[in-house]
């Protein structure tokens, strides 16, 4: 039971931005069903339909204003036609609710990724904020789909249960202890369901991971033809989702079952009871009876309701307390200095460790950047070249020491307007699909000169043009049909068409071949003097045009002088 409450807590807090229009749910539900009922227990409360006296209040009523049985088939049609507009209305509105919070959920939840630090958004696995963004947003409708289900069949129930009431009390009466047995029975196996429904998130995420491990390494799996031990790597996750739904499946039998045969029951106490007090079973008898058939079919929706917010339940609150969890380690604005590099960036004995291991990664650093600088960062993998253009970023803070942006601390600084100066590249580019011009754009209002001339810069032109559609040529996911060169320079066409002031390089030519790494280097080139730049690498021949070259060594900076090259500024 308390699972229960926890869970409807949290249904109703997804609800919160949509609670004025949710209202009106249970609302016109409660209305539909007083409607419906009233609509059956006219129907059948008159001589026309038993030909015996009636007893009932209701009937009695319908005699004493005279009611014909013609007028009385008419207010029913009626009526019930009013009932089925009600719940047409509640159809639509319960659509435009699910659809608001499964949309919402889903930006709000990437916005909250990218908003978060990145200490921790980078300690989180990959695979379990993809099963949160897919899979749980989704049990988020299903769930939150039969949380409203559930307000509105029970409203309606508890309507055609106390017009049922005031039409014959004592047959109700006695029926309802066979009601009364049979929640003793449903509960047990609520609370099966819910255990069984617990292990779905982990089920997800581990699919996730192995579906990851392949589609991120297609080409080395379609190369090496194992298909049969990508199989073998699926089945565990598959074996466990497979005995998670089978175990549902047979608890969602048991518990029809049990429905069938209190049902009976119920339908059988009812009858008899009529009977034993006025002998005969009359048209109100039948008006129950009927009632009876509406009202099984609801308590059946309320049980696939329940069952439905507690299957789901475990996965909803993995997506509300992940989502929890990321607004708690919102990176928080540390300045108001709305500021780019001018003059120079110093890094003052500054130190950092990563809290996840205590290692140091940087002690005591003193290192400068000049604005128009073409800086090289020359270290073997693992040793920190990474973690320093994290730092330049404001991704990470020094754990000791400072660093200033033409002596403003970065602690004053407005870490956004401070990023949008820079331009990042990867190892690997992202890609979106879209165009080649989308691409490039970026969100940016286009304008030909300007895009012409960065196509220019990039070592670009050349190649967009040779397309069938030029800058219009049609990407797809992940730029898959580009070489990684030609993905890497539309990347830095990216960086410059922004007017980015500092350009992060990080191992921009690892995984492109010579000829393509001599056109990324010539494009870096053209950019001295006029753009800022950090290029990191473990190859020092990339580094032959830089103006200076730094060494990572021992969780320090040690300059190099190097001979002046043709290149060199």
């Amino acid at each position: 039971m308390h699972s229960f409450r926890a869970a409807i807590e949290v249904y109703l807090s997804m609800l919160h931005n949509v609670r004025r229009r949710a209202v009106w749910i249970p609302i016109l539900s409660a209305i539909s069903g007083v409607l419906e009922s009233s609509s059956i227990v006219i129907l059948f409360s008159s001589n026309f339909v038993s030909g015996t006296p009636e007893t009932g209040r209701v009937a009695r009523l319908v005699l004493d204003i005279g009611i014909s049985p013609l007028v009385g088939v008419g207010i029913f049609f009626l009526v019930y036609t009013l009932a089925a507009s009600m719940q047409y209305a509640v159809q639509v509105l319960e659509g435009a609710v699910l659809t608001h919070v499964e949309l919402e959920k889903r930006a709000g939840m990437m916005f909250d990724v990218v908003r978060a630090e990145w200490a921790y958004l980078s300690a989180v696995p990959t695979e379990k904020i993809q099963t949160v963004l897919t899979s749980c947003v989704y049990a988020l409708r299903v769930g939150l789909k039969s949380f409203l289900e559930l307000g509105s069949d029970a409203l309606v129930l508890a309507s055609f249960f106390a017009v049922a009431t005031l039409t014959a009390p004592l047959p109700v009466f006695f029926a309802s202890l066979a009601g009364m047995a049979y929640l003793g029975f449903y509960l047990r196996i609520t609370r099966n369901i819910r255990l069984n429904a617990s292990e779905t998130p982990r089920a997800n995420a581990l699919l996730f991971k192995e579906y990851g491990n392949v589609l991120h390494n297609l080409k080395f799996w379609k190369v090496s033809a194992h298909y049969e031990r990508i199989n073998a790597n699926l089945q565990p996750a598959l074996a466990k989702i497979k005995e998670i739904e089978l175990v549902a499946k047979s608890l969602g039998a048991k518990n029809r079952f049990g429905f069938l045969m209190f049902g009976g029951l119920f339908v059988g106490v009812l009858t008899l009871t009529a009977i034993y007090t006025s002998g005969t079973a009359t048209g109100s008898v039948f008006a129950i009876i009927v009632l009876f058939l509406r009202m099984s079919s609801k308590v059946f929706n309320i049980q696939t309701a329940i069952l439905g917010l507690v299957h789901q339940y475990p996965s909803v609150k993995m997506l509300r307390d992940m989502q929890l969890s990321f607004k708690g380690h919102a990176e928080r604005p540390v300045g108001r200095i709305q500021a780019q590099l001018q003059h120079q960036m110093i890094f003052e004995d500054v130190s950092f460790s990563y809290e996840s291991n205590s290692r140091t990664v940087f002690s005591g650093l003193n290192f400068s950047l000049k604005r128009g600088q073409f800086v090289g960062i020359l270290g073997r993998s693992g040793i920190g070249k990474s973690t320093l253009l994290d730092m330049i970023c404001g991704l990470i803070s020094p754990s000791r020491g400072r660093i200033t942006v033409d002596g403003i601390s970065f602690a004053e600084l407005d870490l956004t307007t401070w990023r949008r100066s820079i331009g990042f590249l990867t190892q690997d580019a992202p890609i979106v699909t879209g165009t080649v011009r989308d691409n490039i754009l970026w969100g940016e209002p286009y304008d030909s000169e300007r895009f012409k001339g960065v196509l220019r810069d990039a070592n670009l032109e050349e190649w967009v043009y040779s397309l069938s559609d030029g800058i219009n040529a049609r990407v797809k996911s992940g730029g898959i049909q580009f070489s990684g060169g030609q993905r890497q320079r539309l990347a830095l066409a990216r960086a410059l068409y922004k007017g980015a002031s500092l350009l992060l390089l990080d191992e921009p030519t690892s995984s492109v071949d010579s000829e393509s790494e001599v056109q990324i280097l010539k494009a870096i080139e053209k950019l001295k003097g006029s753009t800022t730049i950090v290029l990191i690498t473990h190859d020092r021949d990339v580094l032959k045009a830089a103006d200076a070259i730094y060494s990572v060594i021992n969780g320090g900076v040690i300059r190099e002088e190097k001979e002046p090259t043709s290149g060199a500024a």
